[in-house]
């Protein structure tokens, strides 16, 4: 689990939990907007590399406080350049800060692609006490099964109290 193996690093390595940024290249892109959309109280920032966040749109409203840093080829054939084109839109309708690098002679290659990125993400520190939170959930998305002693329920964040969830 992603987030007890982060929790286990923070805890062994003496890493400042309030530093850790979430990153992913490929299909690592893909998992980094849906952990970020579901905790996005636990990153300094986010960086999906060669990915776009197409199955967690409905819940970018809950990115508003967490820096993207979101890295495309334009000349991917396993990735849309498209669909990341569609998160840039929607981080832009919603007012989330983001920078979107859009490489346009790469394909699928987060090596070359990201590596600065990376390097700039560093000096993120996560905001602890933001001033404005939108906090969405998706019941559908929980994945609950008693038999395999599953429980993966996302209805909550540190900075938030008292959730209920409601009917939109």
């Amino acid at each position: 689990d992603v987030l007890e193996a982060t929790a286990d690093a923070v805890r062994r390595l003496g890493v400042d939990p309030d530093r850790v940024t979430l990153q992913g290249d490929s299909m690592g892109g893909f998992g980094a907007y849906r952990l970020g959309t579901r905790y996005p109280d636990r990153w300094a920032a986010l960086i999906p590399v060669i990915g776009h966040g197409a199955a967690n749109r409905n819940l970018f409203e809950n990115l508003g406080n967490l820096p993207i840093y979101q890295v495309n080829g334009a000349n991917d054939p396993l990735v849309s350049y498209a669909s990341a084109l569609d998160d840039v839109e929607l981080l832009d309708t919603l007012e989330i800060p983001f920078v979107f690098y859009g490489l346009l002679d790469r394909g699928h290659d987060p090596s070359a692609n990201s590596q600065c990125v990376r390097d700039n993400a560093k000096n993120h520190v996560r905001n602890t006490n933001p001033a404005d939170v939108a906090y969405v959930v998706d019941p559908a998305t929980f994945q609950i099964d008693p038999e395999r002693d599953l429980e993966i329920v996302y209805d909550s964040a540190y900075w938030l109290s008292g959730i209920e969830l409601s009917a939109a």
